[in-house]
């Protein structure tokens, strides 16, 4: 055993040696043998090939995985595992095993793989084994199983190849090498030759190269992990850099080349003496380049996008004309260690670098040479804005240690002889950068000063201005690094944790001088009274504001709040200025420059330097002293002055300004266990120069707002409101309780106001309303007028997501804080019992409305197991009516009715009256606004949900939420998506899983169509760009599906990462959907594009149909004219039929309506609306909106496309004027293309309804769900129709021309066998469910339309077993593709033995005066159809269509081509798809159908029916409505459910007479008339008395009604 373990080894071994050097990548490149496969640069698996003496192409390739090294070769070597034996069961049960052998490292791996075509299948049986290398690396190696040798394993595989008959047997040879870069990643590369044997030549193996080394894609796909945490991992393995000695000489020389930049830098900053030239934050990059000239060897500042990094540059002259340079530089400090911020920089091909690089559109980054760990060189192909050249950088990284513990990485540029392969020739032009990084570690190397010196050769002859603007692109790595790495919370948290301990310890020793400056801030400013200050209106109205004092050169401002958090905690906040959340804003706010020297503990001196971006203002600085003091146990102060300090002297050409500021803090008492601190801030500013007072008073305001976002950050109020809440649902079941046990009892005249309050739902109900817009589609509200009553009357109703006593105590809490608004400055409130109280309120209304107050009385008391709240006016003492204020009164009642135990319905009612000399009718267009309370309600508590409680419910609430934002303090709508998904609990949630959500939702939301491509990323590895991405492709996607669940279906498939998602979470998938809706319905491109392309075509259609006509009559061919517009008016005629059937029972306005849609054209375009809109059945309906929509399309095509097609070929054919031939021709065209769309939008539409999809999958899902994909099979159905319909119309045409007879002959005989097949194999009647005589007739009629469509327009959707069938829609497509071909030599025929008979249908057509020639023409203008002419136009229209069809048939899924010969009828697919539908939404199709179709399963239905009708009345599925009960016999259903069976017609027939049902007003007006036409006793006598004969008669009219409504097809 061990001899053959030693041979197996030995020959492993044997066969590494093939070629040493095969896996050493920097030798590849030296000796150029493998060259790079083209168009593989930019792809994350790097592919190459060579080829060997004996001409064998080698391929190999290479990629980094994200799994440990035991992993991948544990996947690679178990080759049947489950996984992998159903992805190879995909292409066929093919051969596939593995066996091992005993005692060794090898096994056998046999695999077939199926080929393409006529090209027999290949079989593939390798012996494989492992070995793990000295450097730790995992080779697995692959060989001819004939190499092995004998052995009883390999007879057992030749004995398993003979059982692949007809495989091909092919040969692969390789390996995989398998490095390990961290604990869970690692690089794999894969190098092999392939024989495929047989016919397959090498130069096709050679070709096919690059497909059979996809085992690395497939790996890196499998393990794929988010790119942050592998760059993380990646830096954590990263070795520490060697020390500088152990350099080799060469590396030594590279490193003082570069050192060379520092050098230089330190000797420009000695050889100054004041610092860097500091400019304005917004310097121009010419100004930037003249004044760096201007002062040789000075670096200039340059405008940092982070407050965090600063930038510099110091141009450098071109030598001799040559290309412009710059030296750049940048600094930082790093929140990591030196060696991981080293580890970051030096992974140039990490996952992040390469995401950046996708999404700026890089041409090329990679590692071409690997000198050592620390040392290697690298290619970039950065790309450059039109119409520059892309510019190509090829460097040298080395990175090492100094003796002083600094991390420094050199770049230098390689020689421009050095050449890399791109695997294509790229336009570039050479550009060279030389750079030194340096990192310093500090505290403890917890973090590190970052410090970048590069020297940038832009190439080429660019101007100064564009080499200066690349200058920070080219130091971007920095703040990269920065923003990558930044704990600006937790060390701002650290911060003020350590001072608020020193304040607590109040353990300070204060000078003279500083006890002086708080003496002096707080004598000038605390001693000003609060009534000196008038209120003013404050954005935020959490935080009052008050007018300028008198005082004070520019006036004095204050501003008060109260903050939930401890007062040392909020004064350490305030006195750090320099936190990093301060710098963020000051920076923001125009600063320029910030500086601080801290003196101790409690005392610093700060300086800033602003700009106000103002023409002609000069910059001011403010330099002051401040210092923080306790006054008292509960008061704490925090002063600051102007002063001189020698460190920041006066400047020239910048304005010194002053303030005094005191923040006053003071200790309140806890709420709960949350404190309460407030602060109060006093400020007297004096900004220099000669700004303007009323200037500076201006942005006080926006100054003093810093305290809002203070209040914010500290903000607890849900924290609070919830506990408040808890506090009043205990009260109230208390109350509850006692109330039962009569310990409480209600006043008369509470009793009183809760009556009344009751009594206005019954109220609002008696009265006549209309729909009022809402601001969210979540509620609905309605507003009604009583007559002589102005003031309106409002009522709406909402459902929230809560207890019913959750929701009875967020009312009750008036006091809460997010009751608390601006418009409300004033509120009190007087308990008079837990059930009862008085609340006083002041709106605030805008001028020249004088302010409205309201004293009313609020009542709460049980009902039902609910609550309901009345609100009505109250006399107060307290509260006396003023002059100054209108008192106004908002009676309303709000009932509170629990569905279950999480969930509560809202009714509202109110009738305002905000009194005053103004009409109602004002106040009463606001009504909505009102309305919109219960809005508030039921969005405050969908707040709170948790991503744990959320389900698709919430995911609709929240797709109206972030549609209709209603967030008017946001900006932009990018904003106000951030803000709510802020707000939410459950939003946050899945923000902080996946950060790029936000992205994602604000581009979604935009809604703007954009060319985005579908991303292909896990949902783990998706970034934020390509999250807005996916958020753009949806708009795409909606635009090309008529509802959102299709598009939103079409788009999930197109980006698995949102499958993923949607999986994960279900209620993500909702909110997209609703969103979606929201976006069809109103976006320019959604809804009304629709309306218009579909409303346009169709008149474009009709346009040129009756231009056609009037040529027609112009030129005398008015049998042809009159034909066209009995055709035309057929089609509108039968449309007309159908709206009648469809909305018979409407009223007479109504139906009026919808005949002047079709007569004015529209109804193709109110279709579509309907069906966005997804438009309700009602049950008056016969037909869904979806299928109306097919049904007038279908008779359009029928009455007027088709014969209107043939028509006009036909007088073409015969000879017309040349001047109108091409107004005939456009004519056709047009016919054909829209007969061509709207046969392919049919297929199309139903095969990508979901919800088809889902009920019957082996039918619907033909489209594939790449975007792409889909264009083109939709292109080619439209191709497909519309060339059919040319060439059976021409086809038609010449047999008409050639002998009518014939043509008669033929298309009776064509529909005789279709109908006689029908018959024969008891397929007649048609799906729909109409039984008897008219049955019979229907069934003759919809099968002779849908033969016709599908003889002249080949509908994909009519191959369906219910329609024509697969194999007869097959075997009419070749008959009407040979038909035109037999045509042409029969005209032609006729022509040559009959020169008559091209006129024969001539006088029937023409309706001229017989003594009048016809065709009228003058030879010149004639034209004649040649037989050659017919021969090509024949010929080029069949093989489009063969051309298109197939392409079709190669884009749709392959296992929906079996239905193109599917020989199912439709009584056996109805009957299956009861029988093994599967689910009762399936089943319940079944009586939607004939009945004669089913009448064979006829027991198993009514099995069915007895055996779920129960539990159906239970459960009340959306399907179980009245309509579909009255289909059910009555004998069918259980005795328990005969009397709601009943019921369901009784309100069938009861909403009929109610809508003023058309058909039910005339079969009432027949009786009456029969009464009258025959004497009336006639009847009374044959009834057997007139009373009884009345009470028949309206019985006879419910009867009729109830007997129409039961023959209703819904879609099938």
């Amino acid at each position: 055993m061990v001899e053959e373990l030693l041979k197996c080894d030995d020959q492993f071994h044997v066969f590494l040696s093939h070629d040493e050097n095969m896996v050493s990548q920097q030798h590849m490149f030296v000796n150029g043998a493998w060259t790079r496969l083209p168009g593989t640069v930019r792809e994350p698996v790097s592919y190459f090939k060579k080829v060997d003496e004996d001409s064998n192409t080698w391929g190999k390739a290479e990629g980094v995985v994200d799994a440990s090294a035991p992993d991948v070769l544990a996947w690679l070597w178990h080759f049947c595992t489950h996984e992998r034996n159903l992805q190879h069961e995909r292409n066929g049960k093919l051969l596939r095993m593995e066996l091992g052998v005993p005692g060794t490292r090898s096994k056998f791996m046999v695999s077939s793989q199926k080929m393409p075509g006529a090209i027999s299948n290949r079989v593939f049986a390798n012996w494989w084994t492992w070995a793990e290398e000295q450097n730790g690396d995992l080779v697995a190696a692959f060989t001819p199983h004939e190499d092995f040798g004998p052995g009883a394993e390999k007879q057992i595989v030749d004995a398993a190849l003979e059982t692949a008959k007809g495989s091909v047997l092919g040969k692969t040879r390789g390996f995989y090498r398998i490095k390990t870069l961290a604990p869970n990643v690692c690089r794999v590369t894969q190098v092999g030759r392939g024989d495929a044997g047989g016919s397959i030549t090498k130069q096709a193996m050679a070709w096919a190269v690059k497909r059979s080394l996809g085992m690395v894609k497939k790996l890196q796909d499998k393990y794929m992990r988010n790119g942050v945490k592998v760059d993380a991992e990646m830096r954590g393995a990263f070795p520490t850099p060697p020390p500088r000695r152990s350099l080799t000489s060469e590396q030594d020389a590279l490193v003082a080349r570069c050192l060379r930049l520092e050098d230089g830098e330190r000797r420009v900053k000695r050889s100054r003496s004041s610092g860097l030239m500091k400019l304005k934050s917004t310097i121009g990059a010419d100004s930037a380049a003249t004044r760096a000239r201007a002062v040789k060897g000075s670096w200039v500042e340059l405008k940092s996008t982070s407050p965090f990094v600063s930038l510099s540059m110091q141009y450098t002259e071109p030598e001799g004309g040559g290309s412009s340079v710059a030296l750049g530089k940048a600094k930082a400090t790093l929140d990591c260690s030196a060696k991981e911020a080293l580890a970051n920089y030096f992974a140039v091909c990490g996952r992040e670098h390469m995401r950046i690089c996708r999404e700026v559109g890089d041409r090329a980054r990679f590692v071409f040479m690997e000198h050592a760990k620390h040392d290697f060189e690298w290619a970039l192909v950065k790309k450059m804005p039109f119409p520059l050249t892309n510019r190509e950088f090829l460097g040298r990284y080395l990175s090492f240690k100094e003796p002083a513990g600094d991390l420094v990485l050199v770049s230098e540029a390689l020689p421009d002889s050095t050449m890399v392969d791109y695997g294509a020739n790229l336009r570039v032009v050479r550009a060279k950068t030389t750079g030194v990084l340096r990192f310093t570690p500090t505290n403890d190397d917890a973090q590190c000063e970052v410090t970048l010196v590069q020297h940038l050769d832009a190439g080429g002859f660019l101007p100064e201005r564009v080499v200066v603007g690349k200058i920070p692109q080219a130091l971007g790595g920095v703040g990269e690094m920065r923003e990558l790495f930044q704990r600006d919370d937790a060390i701002d948290g650290a911060k003020i944790s350590e001072l608020a301990a020193i304040i607590k310890a109040k353990n300070e020793n204060y000078t003279p001088a500083e006890n002086a400056v708080v003496d002096r801030v707080r004598d000038q400013l605390d001693s000003i009274p609060d009534t000196s200050f008038e209120k003013i209106g404050s954005p935020d109205h959490l935080v009052e504001m008050g007018a300028f004092h008198k005082g004070g050169k520019n006036g004095t401002p204050r501003a008060s709040t109260v903050f939930d958090e401890d007062i040392c905690t909020c004064a350490a906040w305030t006195f750090q200025v320099m936190g990093r959340h301060f710098v963020k804003a000051f920076y923001a706010d125009g600063g320029t420059e910030r500086a601080v020297t801290a003196h101790n503990g409690h005392s610093f001196t700060g300086q800033q330097l602003m700009d106000f971006n103002i023409p002609t203002f000069s910059l001011r600085e403010f330099v002051t002293r401040y210092v923080w003091r306790w006054e008292s146990e509960t008061v704490l102060l925090v002063a600051s002055e102007s002063c001189l300090a020698e460190q920041y002297p006066i400047r020239p050409g910048i304005v010194r300004g002053s303030a005094v500021t005191l923040e006053k803090f003071e200790r309140l008492d806890p709420l709960g266990e949350i404190p309460q601190t407030r602060i109060s801030f006093t400020r007297q500013p004096d900004m220099g120069g000669l700004i303007p007072s009323k200037a500076v008073r201006g942005a006080a305001v926006g100054q003093m707002m810093y305290l809002s976002n203070m209040r914010k950050r500290f903000d607890r109020s849900l924290e609070l409101d919830g506990k408040k809440r808890e506090e009043l649902v205990e009260m109230i079941r208390r109350h509850g309780r006692d109330v039962s046990r009569d310990r409480v009892k209600y006043s008369e005249e509470e009793e009183k106001i809760v009556a009344e309050g009751k009594a206005w739902f019954k109220a609002f109900d008696g009265l006549k309303s209309k729909d009022v817009a809402m601001r969210s589609p979540q509620t609905k509200g309605k507003v009604a007028y009583k007559r002589g009553d102005s003031r309106a009357w409002g009522w709406s109703t909402a459902t929230v997501r809560a207890r019913h006593e959750e929701v009875l105590a967020h009312y009750w809490d008036v006091h809460r804080r997010s009751a608390e608004k601006k418009d409300t400055p004033e509120k009190t409130v007087e308990t008079i019992n837990d059930h009862h109280k008085v609340v006083y309120a002041r709106k605030a209304l805008k001028r020249p409305l004088a302010d409205r107050d309201f004293v009313t009385n609020f009542i709460w008391k049980v009902e039902d197991g609910g609550f309901i709240i009345v609100s009505q006016d109250a006399a107060s003492l307290k509260h006396p009516i003023s002059k100054e204020v209108v008192r106004a009164k908002y009676p309303s009642v709000l009932r509170i009715v629990p569905i279950n135990t999480n969930e509560t319905k809202l009714e509202y009612v109110i009738h305002p009256d905000f009194g005053g000399g103004l009409p109602p009718a004002i106040f009463n267009r606001y009504l909505g606004v009102n309305l919109s309370r219960v809005t508030a309600i039921h969005e405050y508590f969908a707040q709170l949900r948790r991503m744990d409680d959320y389900d698709k419910a919430d995911g609709r609430a929240l797709g109206y939420r972030l549609t209709y934002p209603d967030e008017k303090n946001k900006k932009t709508p990018s904003e106000a998506v951030a803000h709510i998904v802020k707000l939410h609990k459950g939003l946050s949630q899945l923000s902080r899983e996946y950060p790029w959500i936000v992205a994602f939702l604000e581009a979604a939301v935009h809604g703007h169509l954009s060319m985005a491509k579908a991303v292909s990323t896990k949902l783990d590895c998706v970034s934020e760009a390509e999250a807005r991405q996916m958020g753009k492709s949806l708009s795409k996607a909606l635009r090309a599906r008529k509802t959102a669940d299709a598009g939103v279906l079409q788009w999930k498939r197109q980006n698995p990462s949102m499958e993923e998602l949607f999986e994960k979470y279900p209620w993500v998938e909702e909110m997209v959907e609703t969103m979606g809706e929201e976006l069809l319905k109103n976006a320019a491109w959604g809804l009304w594009f629709r309306v218009i392309t579909g409303s346009g075509l169709s008149m474009v259609d009709l346009a040129t149909d009756i231009n056609v006509i009037r040529v027609y009559f112009e030129e005398g061919q008015k049998g042809y004219g009159w034909m066209m517009l009995g055709m035309v008016l057929a089609s509108m005629g039968l449309q007309l039929v159908l709206v009648v059937v469809q909305n018979g029972k409407i009223g007479w306005g109504k139906l009026l309506r919808e005949v002047l849609i079709v007569v004015s054209g529209l109804k193709p375009g109110v279709d579509a609306m309907r069906v966005v809109k997804n438009a309700e059945m009602h049950e008056h309906h016969l037909m869904d909106a979806k299928l109306e929509l097919v049904f007038n399309k279908g008779v359009e095509m029928f009455c007027e496309s088709i014969p209107g097609c043939i028509l006009q070929v036909t007088a073409l054919i015969q000879g017309g004027s040349g001047g109108k031939m091409g107004t005939k021709v456009l004519s056709i065209v047009v016919s054909a293309l829209t007969t061509g769309m709207g046969s392919a939008s049919i297929s199309y539409d139903f095969d990508s309804d979901p919800e088809k999809r889902r009920k019957l999958p082996n039918f619907y899902g033909y489209l594939p769900d790449e975007g792409n994909k889909r264009t083109i099979m939709y292109v080619c159905m439209v191709l497909n129709s519309a060339l059919l319909l040319l060439l059976r119309s021409i086809g038609v045409a010449l047999l008409m021309l050639a002998d009518t007879k014939i043509f008669v002959a033929y298309m009776a005989g064509d529909h005789l066998l279709y109908l006689l097949l029908k018959l024969v194999r008891g397929d007649f009647l048609y799906w729909l469910p109409v039984e008897g005589a008219v049955g019979l007739a229907v069934s003759l009629i919809m099968r002779v339309i849908v033969k016709t469509l599908t003889d002249f327009t080949g509908v994909i959707q009519l191959r369906a077993a219910g329609e024509m069938g697969g194999l007869m829609w097959l075997w009419t497509m070749c008959l009407a593709l040979v038909a035109p071909w037999v045509a042409v030599p029969v005209y032609f025929g006729s022509l040559t033995s009959n020169s008559t008979n091209a006129k024969a249908v001539e006088p029937v057509l023409d309706s001229t005066d017989s003594t009048t020639d016809a065709l009228d023409l003058d030879e010149s203008d004639a034209w004649e159809l040649e037989r050659s002419d017919a021969w090509r136009l024949l010929g080029g229209l069949t093989a489009g269509w063969v051309f298109a069809f197939a392409v079709f048939l190669s884009l749709m899924k392959k296992k929906y081509r079996s239905t193109f010969w599917s020989r199912e009828t439709g009584n056996a697919y109805i009957q299956a798809l009861f029988l093994h539908g599967g689910s009762d939404d399936i089943k319940k199709n079944v009586f939607t159908k004939n009945k004669a179709k089913w009448k064979a399963i006829e027991p198993q239905v009514k099995e069915w029916v007895g055996e779920g009708w129960m539990g159906w009345e239970r459960d009340k599925p959306e399907w179980f409505t009245d309509n579909w009960k009255l289909r059910v016999p009555a004998d069918w259903v259980p005795k328990e459910g005969k009397a709601e069976h009943r019921n369901a017609r009784e309100r069938s027939v009861a909403e009929s007479e109610r809508k003023g049902s058309v058909l039910h007003a005339s079969a009432k007006k027949l009786v009456k008339v029969m009464e009258g036409g025959r004497g009336g006793e006639g009847l009374e006598r044959r009834d057997g008395g007139g009373e009884r004969g009345g009470a028949e008669e309206e019985q006879a009219g419910a009867e009729a009604v109830r007997r129409g409504s039961r023959v209703q097809p819904v879609i099938r």
